[in-house]
């Protein structure tokens, strides 16, 4: 698969050339792309993108705002209803864990995007089945969405992660270094952007190239 768009969250900027894609979040991707085509009928402007902390899920949803103008709801703004007076036409939801403990104003906010055609992105470190539902209503509508899973990365994402975030530091690292970090490491975005860290602080204390020698000094892998 060609290399697009992963978010490395080396810094605080969402733009989209900060973001990487790979086979792990490409269909997430392609959504945000197409919008406000990305789906089929009724829901084709909601979504639901699921995946682990450190995936790029909030930085995918920043670069979908600046498409969409897309507001992030807060559960002030949910509660007081502010959603009915307001001229957004598109919003963001992240963490849908913290909105469930009201169902019932969740259930009439989703109404109301459904009814007025507006856009949705729910972001969820957790799938569906995981969340605690009562409200039968609730459930049935968000079972109906679309869901896009940033799925854990592969030996070949972790490569291009590894590669474009020692880039983006101006890191050396030598060829045999990456190849025995990507054999060693844990297939979690969380834990690639923690080892590049450590190595990148540790290279600057050092003045040293990473090499195998150094990660297992630095990281013990």
């Amino acid at each position: 698969m060609d290399q697009y768009i992963l978010d490395f969250q080396k810094s605080n900027s969402f733009d989209e050339e900060d973001y990487i894609v790979t086979s792990s979040n490409y269909h997430a991707v392609e959504w945000v792309r197409k919008w406000p085509n990305g789906g089929l009928g009724v829901y084709q402007n909601i979504c639901w993108v699921i995946g682990e902390s450190g995936c790029g899920k909030t930085h995918l949803s920043k670069i979908w705002a600046q498409q969409s103008l897309a507001l992030n709801l807060s559960q002030d703004y949910l509660l007081k209803k502010q959603y009915l007076s307001d001229k957004v036409h598109a919003y963001i939801i992240d963490e849908i864990f913290n909105f469930i403990n009201d169902e019932v104003s969740l259930f009439h906010f989703i109404n109301e995007v459904i009814s007025n055609n507006k856009g949705l992105m729910i972001l969820s470190s957790q799938p569906l089945e995981s969340i605690k539902i009562t409200l039968p209503d609730l459930a049935s509508r968000l079972k109906s969405f679309l869901v896009l899973e940033i799925v854990k990365p592969d030996e070949t994402t972790t490569q291009h992660i590894l590669t474009k975030y020692f880039s983006d530091r101006q890191v050396s690292v030598k060829a045999e270094a990456l190849k025995y970090l990507v054999a060693r490491l844990k297939f979690s975005y969380q834990e690639i952007a923690r080892t590049v860290e450590k190595l990148d602080k540790a290279s600057l204390v050092e003045q040293k190239t990473i090499s195998i020698p150094f990660i297992k000094k630095v990281v013990g892998l």
